[in-house]
């Protein structure tokens, strides 16, 4: 005779399930997952003994390159190559273990915002973490100001889903490889 099962499994979210936001000013910080989430999740951060589990360079950097392809999906391929090559991901994990991530020039879509639910991530939005003069809409910026706002507790390591713009030949260089490097309260991390 087969296992009687007591209690039924749990549904997921809608993707379009109701996001609690804590207002900044003008800024915002999303929580659009639970952070730590519990052991035996997919995508969870199950707890250790001193809070969340601590993601590695390279899930932070796979996190954010995962989030990126959502601006791809639903489009025909040549608005799908528009959507996803204007935009880059940025994922940080702070000093108390909280998941972050930002989009750059504040972009969002449906998608990302799903998965970054489903993966633990809390989204860093609003115009206070973007700055015109210099110039800093990239997603590295967002959360290196977010950082330096008090927003999140450095030091922070994060990670784009792309190579930082000012390690290539980048006609939008804004130098986010440069301020992390200078920058004692973020790590740019899982890129060689």
């Amino acid at each position: 005779m087969g296992r009687v099962r007591k209690n039924p499994p749990r549904k997921a979210k809608a993707a379009g399930s109701k996001a609690i936001s804590r207002i900044l000013g003008n800024n915002k910080v999303f929580r659009t997952g639970k952070g730590g989430g519990r052991g035996g999740r997919p995508g969870g951060n199950p707890p250790g003994p001193s809070g969340p589990r601590r993601k590695t360079d390279d899930e932070l950097r796979e996190d954010a390159k995962a989030i990126h392809e959502t601006f791809r999906k639903g489009k025909t391929q040549e608005a799908a190559d528009k959507s996803y090559n204007r935009k880059t991901v940025a994922t940080a994990q702070d000093a108390d273990g909280n998941l972050y991530y930002s989009v750059s020039s504040r972009g969002t879509s449906p998608e990302s915002r799903a998965l970054a639910e489903r993966l633990g991530y809390k989204r860093v939005d609003g115009p206070g973490f973007v700055k015109t003069d210099p110039k800093q809409t990239h997603a590295e910026h967002i959360l290196a100001n977010a950082t330096e706002q008090g927003h999140l507790k450095p030091p922070i390591r994060m990670s784009p889903s792309r190579k930082p713009c000012d390690s290539y030949n980048n006609p939008s260089n804004q130098g986010c490889g440069d301020r992390a490097a200078n920058n004692p309260q973020t790590d740019l991390v899982g890129w060689p």
